[in-house]
């Protein structure tokens, strides 16, 4: 069954803007990590870009997040583990408390002020939250770097 008018504007619309996000990312939509992929993070990131430039732009965090991974034990839900306070609200609250603002109130993409406050942020996040692992995908100026700063 062929797709209808509107779906098939739709997904136009969607490769343009993935293609857009690949440029800026300096690499091709084939190479975005695959959350970059997401039709709905591609929107979400070019509205934080839309009308900045690039020394405008803000160290950010974007999760993609594992709910899975919140709600692994049935006995106690959105607890990590089951473990009472290692929850996504304990995170965010975190990122909050270190000068990080949530973008649209999406719980997804994390803008910090300036490269200080999200070196402070990363430096603390051992002591602050030690039972979350953090895996870090970087995209900067067309280099990808994947930083494990504690598992």
């Amino acid at each position: 069954m062929p797709l209808n008018l509107f779906a098939f504007i739709h997904n136009k619309l969607q490769k343009k803007k993935l293609r857009k996000l690949a440029k800026k990312c300096g690499t091709v939509p084939e190479n975005l990590p695959t959350i970059l992929q997401n039709p709905d993070i591609v929107t979400l990131i070019l509205k934080y870009l839309k009308g900045k430039d690039t020394d405008d732009e803000m160290p950010a965090l974007l999760f993609d997040w594992n709910q899975v991974g919140f709600n692994d034990n049935p006995n106690v839900q959105n607890c990590r583990n089951g473990v009472a306070g290692q929850t996504q609200g304990a995170i965010i609250a975190n990122l909050l408390a270190n000068g990080a603002t949530d973008f649209m109130n999406l719980k997804i993409l994390f803008v910090f002020p300036d490269g200080h406050a999200i070196g402070t942020w990363h430096s603390n996040v051992a002591v602050n939250l030690p039972w979350y692992e953090i895996i870090l995908y970087f995209i900067f100026f067309g280099i990808s770097l994947i930083h494990y700063p504690f598992l």
